[in-house]
């Protein structure tokens, strides 16, 4: 599977909001502040928000498109998709600024779910959050980056499963970009039509594909009597201390020191220099190696990206 755009939110200035007809579950809204009306609504698969100003759109561009998320949205098929939507609506929503964009893909993977979030650590400058042992987050103020099991997302939502993925473990990995785009992305602003241009579907999937590449992942251990020839004293030093870690855990050690650095236990330098030690020590290749569940997602989201279109 290849990474995608899915998930949007558009916003079009148009005076005729309120005009508009294809609207569904139409309800109205009044502010008893402002005295502004707003309507809310459906137009298939897709959530509306009307005002005086305009009207936004959001939803998931693949399932508007294709019914799902499971297949592959394509660079064609996106342009296909806002195209069917100015038809369909009679607005010209390839002028709509985006203020929220998702990439992501389904990863057919040989184990349980759970293994490879397990395996996923942390990453600098996001907050990683476990959401029980099916979904796992990292968030800043502009992005995160989602990882769940998608066929257990799916019976949830009592969706329909596609029956090539009956039987499978299927990993979703989405990045989302959640505001300021245009700072992401390093553009002067961010229309629907520029989703499908070729230099900015490219940048999307490549921030995909390197963000993914930047989470420190758990390895196993590998030491025996073999590797203690030709070892000096700092390198046992630094092998032990890569032990010790694996069995405290790096996540746990880390959290420690955020905990100490709240407490004002640590100074900000402290903290920062405890921090690129743990992460040294847990990526010590004599000692720590990548795990076959870790080897095997790196090649998955490698070869994802193989081909662009």
């Amino acid at each position: 599977m290849y990474p995608m755009i899915d998930t949007v939110t558009l916003w079009l200035e148009t005076r005729d909001a309120f005009g508009v007809k294809f609207l569904c579950d139409a309800r109205e809204q009044f502010s008893l502040e402002t005295g502004e009306v707003s309507v809310f609504g459906s137009y298939k698969n897709l959530r509306v928000h009307c005002n005086s100003s305009g009207i936004s759109l959001r939803g998931s561009l693949s399932k508007y498109e294709l019914g799902d998320n499971l297949q592959r949205l394509t660079r064609g098929k996106v342009q296909m998709a806002i195209e069917r939507l100015c038809d369909e609506t009679l607005l010209n929503w390839k002028r709509a600024k985006v203020y929220r964009l998702d990439v992501g893909t389904c990863l057919v993977v040989k184990q349980p779910c759970s293994t490879y979030l397990k395996g996923l650590g942390e990453l600098p400058r996001y907050q990683r959050c476990e959401q029980g042992e099916s979904s796992l987050l990292y968030t800043t103020s502009t992005k995160a980056l989602s990882f769940y099991d998608k066929v257990r997302e799916v019976r949830r939502k009592q969706e329909r499963l596609p029956s090539v993925f009956e039987g499978l473990n299927v990993l979703r990995y989405e990045m989302q970009f959640r505001n300021r785009l245009k700072d992401v992305f390093k553009v002067p602003e961010i229309l629907a039509e520029t989703l499908y241009n070729e230099t900015f579907y490219i940048q999307a999937l490549s921030l995909w594909r390197d963000s993914y590449f930047a989470i420190h992942k758990q390895g196993k251990l590998k030491f025996n009597p073999k590797m203690l020839v030709g070892l000096n004293v700092k390198k046992l030093e630094s092998s032990l201390a890569a032990i010790a870690l694996k069995e405290l855990g790096e996540r746990e050690v880390l959290a420690m020191i955020q905990e100490a650095r709240k407490g004002g236990l640590l100074t900000k330098i402290q903290a920062k220099r405890l921090k690129a030690k743990v992460r040294e020590l847990a990526t010590l290749p004599a000692i720590i190696e990548p795990s076959e569940a870790m080897l095997e997602l790196d090649a998955k989201v490698k070869q994802s990206v193989q081909f662009f279109r």
